[in-house]
C-alpha cells in the first residue's frame, strides 16, 4: 500500500519541489510584486481544471473574475 501511494504521489511531490525552486529563483531575480501576482494566479488553472475534470459549474461572475485575473497578468507581462 505504501509503495502504491508513493508511485502515485512521488511525481507530484517532485513537480511541486521543482515549482518551488522556480518560484524561489523568480523571487530572487525578478520584481517581487509581479512574481507574486503571477504565482497567485494559479486560481485560473484550478478553476479550469475543476470545471473540466470534476464538471464544476462556473457562474458568470466566476468567468468574469477569471478573465479579469488573466487580463491583469497580460498587462503585467506586456507592460
Amino acid at each position: 500500500m505504501v509503495k502504491d501511494n508513493f508511485l502515485k504521489l512521488g511525481p507530484l511531490g517532485f513537480l511541486n519541489g521543482l515549482a518551488e525552486l522556480a518560484r524561489g529563483f523568480a523571487l530572487q531575480t525578478g520584481y517581487t510584486p509581479y512574481v507574486v501576482a503571477i504565482a497567485r494566479s494559479n486560481i485560473i488553472a484550478s478553476s479550469l481544471l475543476g470545471s473540466f475534470i470534476y464538471k464544476d459549474k462556473l457562474s458568470v461572475l466566476n468567468v468574469i473574475g477569471l478573465l479579469m485575473v488573466f487580463m491583469g497578468i497580460v498587462l503585467v507581462i506586456f507592460q
